[in-house]
């Protein structure tokens, strides 16, 4: 459109700082919060958000011998979930992958578990990812441009090719046996979430933003 960048200003879409002290339990969704690494993901059950890759890589880490993985899908079912159950049951995982469906209590349920996956092929912005740093939580996703604007590459998290299921197992690992580095993630998830998509911060740019425009 030969805009020039310096015309351009850009404000991310705002979510709610998350501070819960959640009185749900991982065993209401047959976890263990002893000896169970919950890997947790969100979003309806649609092609575009390539959970089938995901059941796919969490069997890879299985058949290595990483039983205690599990996986946790929050959302509505949708045109892939005859496909997602069926790979669950041919390949016996109903203990170790739970179908939460829709929930109300989105934020409580994110505050259990230990890793964020995100495996969409496409998305607009990626909402669930911003509410997923607002939790604090370490994060590995597709690796598409969208999504390296709402989270960073090695500082809070690790990209995949979600075409390629090992790469999607590889990056579980990569996280799952390094405590500390999960550590520094966590941090930096909340950091970047306040910077950049705190609503709060939103509102305040977008007033500075107007107030700009009007007096000029």
């Amino acid at each position: 459109l030969n805009v020039p960048p310096s015309k351009i200003s850009v404000i991310y879409r705002g979510r709610d700082s998350i501070n819960i002290k959640s009185t749900l339990q991982l065993s209401e969704f047959g976890f263990s919060a002893d000896s169970d690494f919950v890997i947790v993901t969100t979003g309806r059950h649609e092609y575009q958000k390539a959970q089938v890759q995901l059941l796919k890589a969490i069997n890879l880490v299985h058949k290595q011998g990483f039983k205690n993985i599990k996986l946790l899908i929050l959302g509505r079912e949708g045109n892939s979930s005859a496909e997602m159950k069926e790979f669950i049951n041919q390949n016996k995982l109903e203990k170790d992958i739970c179908l939460a469906g829709y929930r109300s209590d989105v934020p409580s349920v994110l505050s259990l578990c230990h890793l964020f996956a995100f495996p969409s092929y496409y998305e607009g912005l990626g909402g669930a990812l911003i509410e997923a740093q607002a939790a604090g939580l370490p994060i590995i996703c597709n690796d598409i441009e969208v999504l390296r604007e709402v989270v960073v590459d090695g500082e809070n998290a690790a990209f995949f090719n979600s075409s390629d299921e090992h790469t999607i197992a590889e990056k579980i690992l990569f996280l799952y046996n390094n405590n500390e580095l999960r550590i520094q993630y966590s941090k930096k998830s909340r950091i970047n979430f306040e910077d950049k998509f705190e609503l709060n911060n939103i509102n305040r740019k977008m007033l500075q933003l107007y107030t700009k425009l009007c007096t000029q």
